[in-house]
């Protein structure tokens, strides 16, 4: 039996009756539901746990999972990222997908499709009532390991649609059966932020009347983790510090999120919970400013301006910033002196809206690495839990405020201890930035919720009726588990109503089912504590009467109803409540072993530096560094030595960060000592680097 597109289309694949909706440019956006599986945590509120306990997910790698890594080339021995526990295995028959088709799926688009169906879920909205409507996909997906590791085994017809980068959006609009814009963007790790800034565009333009926004990323070949280790991107010691004052580098991470998006207005209207809101989303470039691998503060500063300006605030009304950083001291500094610029452009003086007037930085990166076209999203996911929860979490990995970062306070100031943020007369607001490697930048700014969408709803009184239903009965009982320790020990308690009138609007009906009935969350939980085969029967419960009792006979009996009329009076306002638990099996490439989940992971805040591969000394004339020197750099931008001004601009002879990677490898090889990108940065001419590697070798 499959569940996919029998699901949606026995949920009535009919074209909705839309009006054209023309929202004003300026319109709040809300996030009415959002869902995520990152290493550590399969949802928002596992997310928050995790980042207020400091752990690190990041853990070495196993060699089977990155075949093609070439630790010579890459001159580091032992790769460690953050990785989720199982990235072969999908729920495939739920979805109405073969086998076959299943394996040759890229596992990225297989992570997004089963959290568009979760963040549909945390929005109380059923998928199915999406069916037919101008609902919007936007995607941001900009690397495939699954495609290179599927190019070197079995290529067959499913692999037409099964990994190009424009099905991880189109597969979810088909699946769904949605008629809006389905884009795929690829803008390298801006990409998701892209996807998003797309997405708030499109539903204030009337494009669409809501949208799915998502990014992914999965690490299953060592060909992209070899390159960037040459390219000195990664740390070479596998230690992740964003913004620490011994950074060498960022870690890689996996991980998919996806969020639903609907104008502000909207949202509120439909009763829709608001899980943060986007006041404004701006794009935007470095030119010329910085080079293809490396931000410009300038050029962010002004994205950020314009993008707060465009939301009808200033800096000062922000207080906290999630930030790309994820250990490169030259972007990190980068961006936190962008995000400075910003708020000083409104006086020397001026300060956040963050505790001690400051505006606050924070990095998720610590914690579960770099998830590429994921990782703004996910930086968006935590920011909006910071607005929700009023907490300001320290930064994992950051012991040592790095030196440049301390001179920008008190404008702009990294979060060494968890600091709360007391409510005010005003909402708290957030940016998020990210940028990609190409150049591309993003900014966002949240902010939270209106009360409204918080305030308890009327109180409803009587004995409400709860429906749980999934494919399997093996599923049921794991929903009815999941339910109930969702519930469990929650404060504030949801009220009755809220979650009988979720589950009765806000989920799919599937084919094994239950029904509880219930006054009170105590009793419910009491009900969700029996196994479904303990209950009293099958049929409905106990004790009910009248209208109650033949919707509770109808649905039992695998029918559809219409819960909308045990409510004369008016519906609660619709909560997240626990995902569906797919029941995932393996898919793989065929001939190949399935990839196994990380090695154990620390439990402290830092990881454990492991040695990279550093140079043997090799031959050095001590009394011609300055001719060693220029050679080197002669060799790097392909010219001769004579023809090199070793007082001109390093960065105007045309050495961008790639080739200062390049360089720093030439060197330690050379001198026989290892040489770090950020020594070269701070010298501007060849003279200033040659006379510090003087200093360096003879020190006073």
């Amino acid at each position: 039996m499959t569940y996919g597109p029998d699901i949606t289309e026995s949920l009535a694949l009919q074209p909705a009756a839309e009006p054209v909706l023309r929202p004003r440019r300026d319109a709040p956006v809300a996030v009415v539901g959002a869902a995520c599986r990152v290493p550590g945590a399969n949802d928002p509120s596992e997310l928050w746990k995790l980042v207020c306990r400091g752990e690190t997910m990041i853990s070495r790698v196993p060699a089977e999972r990155i075949p093609g890594y070439d630790a010579d080339t890459a001159r580091t021995a032992e790769v460690h990222a953050g990785l989720l526990e199982r990235i072969d295995t999908f729920d495939a028959e739920f979805f109405g997908i073969r086998p076959r088709e299943a394996a040759a799926m890229d596992p990225q688009h297989r992570l997004l499709l089963e959290e568009a169906w979760h963040a549909c879920e945390a929005a109380g909205i059923a998928p199915g009532d999406l069916a037919g409507s101008r609902t919007g996909v936007f995607m941001g997906v900009n690397a495939s390991e699954y495609r290179e590791r599927l190019a070197a085994s079995t290529i067959d017809a499913f692999s037409a649609t099964t990994v190009p980068g424009a099905f991880a959006a189109n597969r979810i609009s088909r699946q769904f059966d949605l008629r809006g814009p389905s884009i795929t963007v690829d803008t390298a790790s801006a990409s998701g932020m892209t996807a998003l800034a797309l997405a708030v565009a499109a539903l204030r333009a009337g494009e669409c009347a809501a949208a799915f926004v998502g990014g992914v990323f999965v690490l299953c070949n060592g060909v992209g983790e070899t390159v960037y280790r040459r390219a000195r991107m990664l740390s070479p010691g596998n230690r992740a510090r964003p913004l620490d004052a011994a950074a060498d580098g960022y870690l890689r991470g996996e991980g998919v999120v996806c969020l639903l998006l609907k104008p502000l207005e909207t949202a509120l209207a439909d009763g829709d919970p608001v899980f943060t809101v986007i006041r404004d989303a701006g794009t935007g470039h470095d030119g010329r400013r910085g080079g293809l691998t490396s931000a410009d503060a300038s050029a962010l500063a002004e994205l950020v301006i314009r993008t707060v300006r465009g939301a009808g605030l200033e800096m000062t009304d922000l207080g906290y910033a999630e930030c790309h950083s994820g250990g490169n001291p030259v972007t990190d500094l980068a961006e936190a002196a962008a995000l400075a610029l910003a708020v000083r452009q409104d006086g020397a003086g001026a300060r956040g809206a963050g505790p001690d007037g400051a505006l606050w930085l924070g990095s998720l990166k610590g914690t579960i690495g770099h998830l590429e076209a994921a990782a703004g999203l996910v930086s968006l996911t935590k920011a909006a839990l910071v607005l929700q929860h009023g907490l300001l979490p320290p930064v994992t990995g950051l012991d040592t405020v790095a030196p440049g970062l301390k001179e920008l306070a008190p404008a702009v100031r990294p979060v060494e201890h968890a600091t709360p943020w007391p409510a005010a007369p005003t909402p708290h607001r957030a940016c998020v930035t990210t940028f990609g490697v190409g150049g591309s930048t993003v900014c966002a700014v949240l902010e939270q919720p209106p009360r409204s969408a918080s305030a308890p709803s009327a109180v409803h009184h009587g004995r409400f009726l709860v429906p749980l239903s999934a494919a399997t009965p093996a599923a049921l009982d794991r929903l009815r588990r999941r339910l109930r320790d969702h519930l469990v020990g929650r404060t504030p308690a949801p009220g009755i109503a809220a979650v009988a009138w979720t589950l009765q609007a806000g989920r799919a009906p599937l084919p094994a089912r239950l029904l509880l009935a219930a006054t009170g969350i105590d009793e419910l939980i009491d009900g969700l504590t029996r196994p479904a085969g303990e209950q009293e029967h099958d049929g409905p419960p106990a004790g009910l009467t009248g209208h109650q009792q033949a919707l509770a006979v109808s649905w039992t009996a695998g029918q559809d109803v219409d819960w909308s009329t045990l409510w004369p009076h008016g519906t609660p306002r619709r909560i997240p409540l626990a995902p569906y638990p797919f029941e995932p099996a393996g898919h793989w490439l065929p001939g190949c072993d399935a990839p196994t989940g990380p090695a154990a992971r620390p439990v402290r805040s830092q990881q454990t530096a492991t040695p990279a591969l550093l140079p043997e000394p090799g031959p050095y004339d001590e009394g011609a560094l300055r001719d060693t020197v220029l050679r080197i750099l002669a060799t790097a931008l392909r010219c001769e030595p004579e023809a090199l001004d070793p007082h001109a601009q390093l960065r105007d002879l045309g050495l961008n960060s790639l080739l200062v990677a390049e360089l720093s490898i030439a060197l330690a090889d050379r001198l026989g000592r290892d040489v770090q990108p950020e020594l070269i940065y701070r010298h501007a001419t060849a003279q200033n680097l040659i006379t510090a590697l003087e200093a360096d070798r003879n020190p006073a």
